[in-house]
């Protein structure tokens, strides 16, 4: 999980959003409410198809995803890819009381079961080899 995020408030212009995507070069945000509640998430592709005069009088709230995937952050690697599974999503948002706690990508679930994976016990060759080969 990554709790360094940089989250978008629902009323942030579309031109601000595009504005932090240009500086921040990240293409996906967690959308907070005033109390820092996570609301949703906003991706380039929500932005996109907005004309661009009407950029400074659309809001994040307009274009977000209403239904966010969302996890605790007390799930491990295996319940975070159940939440991504067949859904196309860039990320889950993790969250706790309400607040962002931060955000699972794709690519953290991956190193997480390859870190698993990893520190599994390797057997020990003789073991494994059929005698007839030793």
């Amino acid at each position: 999980m990554n709790a360094d995020v940089t989250a978008v408030g629902s009323d942030t212009s579309v031109q601000g959003l595009i504005e932090m995507i240009l500086q921040k070069r990240r293409t996906v945000y967690p959308v907070v409410d005033e109390g820092g509640g996570v609301v949703s998430i906003v991706t380039l592709a929500d932005v996109r198809n907005v004309p661009a005069d009407e950029r400074e009088t659309r809001t994040v709230a307009d274009v977000m995803d209403e239904n966010p995937t969302t996890v605790s952050p007390a799930d491990d690697a295996f319940e975070a890819l159940v939440a991504f599974g067949g859904r196309d999503v860039p990320l889950l948002v993790t969250g706790r009381d309400g607040g962002l706690v931060g955000v699972i990508t794709q690519e953290d679930v991956a190193r997480a079961l390859e870190v698993i994976r990893g520190l599994r016990e390797t057997p020990d060759p003789r073991e494994v080899v059929p005698e007839s080969y030793a």
